[in-house]
């Protein structure tokens, strides 16, 4: 794994390459110590490296029209 001189803004971990962060999604499935797991790696917009998350992948707003399956999160309209 290849560390980043230049940390991210946001503090989390930067893995150069996305293999990098695919495969440690795996490693943390092979354990099991009852920790949540993170679900997919994305790429950062602030720092271009990949990352980890626990949240599912976002679905595109299409014609205007959020998701329904976000709870708690309307729309406002004009």
């Amino acid at each position: 794994m290849a560390y980043l001189m230049t940390p991210c803004p946001s503090g989390k971990v930067q893995y150069e390459k996305k293999i990098e962060a695919l495969l440690c999604i795996v490693h943390w499935e092979l354990k099991d110590d009852g920790h949540p797991r993170p679900r997919r790696a994305y790429e950062c917009k602030l720092c271009g490296a990949w990352h980890l998350t626990k949240q599912p992948q976002r679905t595109e707003v299409k014609d205007g029209i959020e998701p329904s399956n976000r709870p708690g999160k309307t729309r406002k309209r004009p």
